[in-house]
Protein backbone atom coordinates (compact mmCIF):
# COMPACT_ATOMS: atom_id res chain seq x y z
CA UNK A 1 0.00 0.00 0.00
CA UNK A 2 2.85 2.38 0.85
CA UNK A 3 4.51 1.66 -2.49
CA UNK A 4 1.28 2.37 -4.36
CA UNK A 5 0.76 5.63 -2.48
CA UNK A 6 4.39 6.66 -3.03
CA UNK A 7 4.21 5.91 -6.76
CA UNK A 8 0.95 7.87 -7.09
CA UNK A 9 2.45 10.91 -5.35
CA UNK A 10 5.64 10.62 -7.40
CA UNK A 11 3.66 10.41 -10.67
CA UNK A 12 1.52 13.38 -9.62
CA UNK A 13 4.65 15.45 -8.89
CA UNK A 14 6.21 14.61 -12.24
CA UNK A 15 3.06 15.37 -14.21
CA UNK A 16 2.19 18.67 -12.55
CA UNK A 17 5.62 20.03 -11.74
CA UNK A 18 6.63 23.33 -13.38
CA UNK A 19 10.34 22.74 -13.10
CA UNK A 20 12.33 20.30 -15.17
CA UNK A 21 15.02 17.99 -13.87
CA UNK A 22 17.60 19.75 -16.08
CA UNK A 23 17.50 23.06 -14.25
CA UNK A 24 15.36 26.09 -13.65
CA UNK A 25 12.02 26.65 -15.27
CA UNK A 26 11.60 29.83 -17.31
CA UNK A 27 8.41 31.78 -16.72
CA UNK A 28 6.23 31.87 -19.83
CA UNK A 29 6.61 35.64 -20.31
CA UNK A 30 10.40 35.23 -20.55
CA UNK A 31 10.21 33.17 -23.74
CA UNK A 32 8.31 35.85 -25.70
CA UNK A 33 10.58 38.85 -26.41
CA UNK A 34 7.59 41.17 -26.92
CA UNK A 35 6.35 40.56 -23.37
CA UNK A 36 9.60 41.24 -21.52
CA UNK A 37 9.69 44.06 -19.00
CA UNK A 38 12.05 46.97 -19.56
CA UNK A 39 14.36 45.65 -16.84
CA UNK A 40 14.55 42.18 -18.44
CA UNK A 41 15.28 43.65 -21.90
CA UNK A 42 18.01 45.89 -20.49
CA UNK A 43 19.51 42.93 -18.63
CA UNK A 44 19.48 40.78 -21.80
CA UNK A 45 21.29 43.53 -23.70
CA UNK A 46 23.89 43.81 -20.95
CA UNK A 47 22.84 47.33 -20.00
CA UNK A 48 22.04 46.79 -16.30
CA UNK A 49 24.66 48.01 -13.89
CA UNK A 50 23.17 50.25 -11.25
CA UNK A 51 26.40 50.75 -9.30
CA UNK A 52 26.79 54.24 -10.74
CA UNK A 53 24.63 56.64 -12.71
CA UNK A 54 26.96 57.11 -15.68
CA UNK A 55 25.45 56.49 -19.13
CA UNK A 56 26.28 53.13 -20.67
CA UNK A 57 27.13 52.50 -24.30
CA UNK A 58 24.91 49.96 -25.96
CA UNK A 59 23.31 48.77 -29.17
CA UNK A 60 19.58 49.50 -29.30
CA UNK A 61 16.76 49.93 -31.78
CA UNK A 62 15.58 53.51 -32.34
CA UNK A 63 13.32 55.56 -34.57
CA UNK A 64 15.64 58.19 -36.00
CA UNK A 65 14.03 61.35 -37.38
CA UNK A 66 16.12 63.29 -39.90
CA UNK A 67 15.74 66.43 -41.96
CA UNK A 68 17.82 67.60 -44.91
CA UNK A 69 20.22 70.48 -44.31
CA UNK A 70 22.76 71.54 -46.93
CA UNK A 71 22.38 68.22 -48.74
CA UNK A 72 23.09 66.13 -45.61
CA UNK A 73 20.79 64.32 -43.22
CA UNK A 74 20.64 65.91 -39.78
CA UNK A 75 19.27 63.97 -36.81
CA UNK A 76 16.58 66.08 -35.12
CA UNK A 77 14.77 63.60 -32.86
CA UNK A 78 14.77 59.96 -31.80
CA UNK A 79 12.68 57.44 -29.85
CA UNK A 80 14.03 54.24 -28.30
CA UNK A 81 12.48 50.80 -28.79
CA UNK A 82 13.20 47.38 -27.32
CA UNK A 83 12.84 45.47 -30.62
CA UNK A 84 12.08 46.05 -34.31
CA UNK A 85 8.32 45.52 -33.94
CA UNK A 86 8.11 48.19 -31.24
CA UNK A 87 10.34 50.43 -33.36
CA UNK A 88 7.92 50.23 -36.29
CA UNK A 89 4.96 50.99 -33.99
CA UNK A 90 6.80 54.01 -32.58
CA UNK A 91 7.66 55.14 -36.12
CA UNK A 92 3.97 55.14 -37.11
CA UNK A 93 3.10 57.17 -33.99
CA UNK A 94 5.87 59.68 -34.76
CA UNK A 95 4.70 59.99 -38.38
CA UNK A 96 1.19 60.89 -37.19
CA UNK A 97 2.66 63.27 -34.60
CA UNK A 98 4.83 65.04 -37.19
CA UNK A 99 1.85 65.71 -39.47
CA UNK A 100 0.92 68.46 -37.01
CA UNK A 101 2.67 71.71 -38.13
CA UNK A 102 2.91 72.98 -34.52
CA UNK A 103 4.98 69.94 -33.51
CA UNK A 104 7.22 70.35 -36.54
CA UNK A 105 7.93 73.98 -35.65
CA UNK A 106 8.90 73.03 -32.08
CA UNK A 107 11.47 70.49 -33.31
CA UNK A 108 13.14 72.59 -36.01
CA UNK A 109 12.80 76.27 -36.89
CA UNK A 110 10.94 76.42 -40.20
CA UNK A 111 9.94 72.79 -39.65
CA UNK A 112 6.46 73.20 -41.12
CA UNK A 113 8.09 73.59 -44.55
CA UNK A 114 10.71 70.85 -44.13
CA UNK A 115 10.49 67.20 -45.02
CA UNK A 116 11.21 64.71 -42.25
CA UNK A 117 12.67 61.27 -42.91
CA UNK A 118 12.02 58.56 -40.31
CA UNK A 119 13.93 55.28 -40.08
CA UNK A 120 13.93 52.35 -37.70
CA UNK A 121 17.54 51.41 -37.17
CA UNK A 122 19.94 49.54 -34.92
CA UNK A 123 22.20 52.21 -33.43
CA UNK A 124 25.11 52.63 -31.06
CA UNK A 125 23.94 54.92 -28.27
CA UNK A 126 24.57 56.21 -24.79
CA UNK A 127 21.78 54.76 -22.68
CA UNK A 128 20.66 55.83 -19.24
CA UNK A 129 19.14 53.10 -17.09
CA UNK A 130 16.83 54.10 -14.29
CA UNK A 131 16.54 52.20 -11.01
CA UNK A 132 13.21 50.66 -12.02
CA UNK A 133 14.90 49.07 -15.06
CA UNK A 134 13.48 51.39 -17.72
CA UNK A 135 15.94 53.07 -20.03
CA UNK A 136 16.14 55.87 -22.56
CA UNK A 137 18.64 57.10 -25.11
CA UNK A 138 20.70 60.11 -24.12
CA UNK A 139 22.74 60.41 -27.29
CA UNK A 140 22.94 58.46 -30.54
CA UNK A 141 26.58 57.79 -31.45
CA UNK A 142 25.88 56.39 -34.92
CA UNK A 143 24.52 53.51 -36.90
CA UNK A 144 25.67 50.09 -35.72
CA UNK A 145 28.01 49.10 -38.54
CA UNK A 146 28.42 45.48 -37.42
CA UNK A 147 24.68 44.87 -37.80
CA UNK A 148 24.81 45.98 -41.43
CA UNK A 149 28.17 44.58 -42.47
CA UNK A 150 27.93 42.49 -45.60
CA UNK A 151 28.82 38.91 -44.74
CA UNK A 152 30.82 36.70 -47.00
CA UNK A 153 29.07 33.62 -48.35
CA UNK A 154 31.29 31.22 -46.44
CA UNK A 155 30.75 32.98 -43.04
CA UNK A 156 27.21 31.85 -42.36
Amino acid sequence: MKKLLFSAVFTFCILFSQTSFGGQCKPEHMSDPDNLSAKEVAKQKGLIDLTDSKPKKGIVFAVCIFTMENGKLKLVDHKEAKNMAECLRAKRKKQREYKNPDKREKVVAGGSKKKFIMKCDKVDAEVEIKEDGTWHIIKILGRNKAAYAKKKAWEK
